[in-house]
């Protein structure tokens, strides 16, 4: 785990034998971030403040939890991104099990020629995974996974729904990983 600093005792034991001892010194379980930089985009003005939350074993699981948030700085009415997501994951063994989703909502002003109309718009997503490791050694790793995952979107101008931007999907996936 990131919070945790973990060191290896090799002992003697009977007949020759070594017994290994883990010592498991737990740093902080909660560190974070706050801070602002110039990414966010043209329209909405490049300044934008961003949080993170980071906390090991929230639920005594070995488990992580990872909370991310950010928001335009230019104009909180006009012009703005919003963003917010999470990660959770808890292994068990040779399983692990993880649930993560994010929103995020937009709301932009377009000068026309004779008129300044509204563009606006959101999406959400929620997704739950499940990965077996089935093979692991010092050189690599294999595993198999599934995920189950839902995305909603809805697109506005001048608040008539675009169609074409504004999907709802739900996708299935298995696959499998080899890193090597």
């Amino acid at each position: 785990m990131p919070g945790s600093k973990v060191s290896v005792d090799v002992l003697p034991a009977k007949n020759g034998e070594i017994e290994l001892s883990f010592v498991n010194e737990e740093k902080s379980r909660v560190t974070g971030y706050a801070g602002m930089d110039n990414f966010a985009s043209k329209r909405s003005g490049r300044w934008q403040a961003k949080g993170r939350l980071n906390i090991d074993n929230p639920l005594g699981f070995s488990d992580s939890l990872y909370l991310n948030v950010s928001h335009s700085l230019k104009s909180y009415h006009h012009n703005f991104n919003r963003s917010f997501s999470f990660f959770h994951t808890i292994p068990y063994g040779y399983w692990s099990l993880s649930t993560f989703g994010s929103f995020s909502t937009f709301k932009s002003t377009l000068p026309l020629q004779y008129n300044t109309v509204e563009q606006k718009g959101y999406t959400w997503q929620a997704a739950l995974r499940s990965d077996y490791t089935f093979q692991r050694d010092s050189n690599s790793i294999s595993n198999l996974y599934v995920q189950l995952e839902r995305i909603k979107s809805k697109s506005y101008f001048h608040d008539s729904l675009i169609l074409l931007q504004s999907p709802t999907l739900t996708t299935a996936q298995i696959g499998i990983n080899h890193l090597q």
